[in-house]
């Protein structure tokens, strides 16, 4: 994993708050994607991979990949 953002600690950090738990997951593998924007750099654009962790109500919990 590259980076971790707690949407809801931001949005708290402005006196904010959001209405669902909202994480960001930011991840990739520099020895899998470093060939392949060697071979192809405008392919960078689509790394590293995302999802967001979003519980909606009650307990469930989304995790769209992109």
């Amino acid at each position: 994993m590259f980076a971790f953002v707690d949407h809801n600690g931001e949005a708290e950090r402005v006196g904010m708050k959001m209405k669902n738990p909202t994480k960001l997951l930011i991840f990739g593998s520099p020895k899998a994607g470093t060939p392949l924007m060697l071979a192809a750099p405008s392919i960078a654009i689509d790394f590293p991979g995302m999802c967001i962790v979003r519980r909606k109500s009650g307990s469930r919990t989304t995790v769209p990949i992109t």
